[in-house]
């Protein structure tokens, strides 16, 4: 029964009750028929929300998947910064000592540097 029919079944039945016409055998069957609409207008909101929770659950998996790509990303990032000071280090070291003579003290200085780099690496990793 569509909504046309539906309240056309109401109004008749308002002008019939109206007109004290004894109904009561026919009440119980008039007022299950009007309470159908409601039923199928609760299902079709149910199966709305039901389409609305599946899209967003992918939605969802696309978004995780996306962050956990994004973290790889950032990592590969900070791995890739590390090993660029790791070079940058060593280039200043061996150019100290090329012009300066500071072999011993340029060379702590990077071995410290290094583990420093390395300890910061291993900690990103284990995140």
């Amino acid at each position: 029964m569509d909504d046309d029919a539906c309240n056309h079944l109401q109004t008749l039945w308002e002008v019939l009750e109206t007109c004290g016409f004894e109904l009561s055998w026919l009440k119980l069957h008039v007022k299950s028929v009007l309470g159908m609409k409601t039923c199928v207008e609760k299902v079709l909101v149910v199966k709305r929300l039901e389409e609305n929770v599946t899209t967003l659950e992918k939605i969802l998996a696309i978004l995780e998947m996306e962050a956990k790509t994004l973290k790889t990303k950032v990592i590969e990032a900070k791995v890739g910064k590390v090993a660029h000071r790791r070079t940058i280090v060593s280039r200043l070291g061996a150019t100290a000592e090329r012009q300066f003579g500071f072999d011993s003290t340029v060379s702590r200085l990077g071995a410290t540097a290094e583990r420093h780099l390395s300890a910061a690496t291993t900690a990103e990793r284990h995140k």
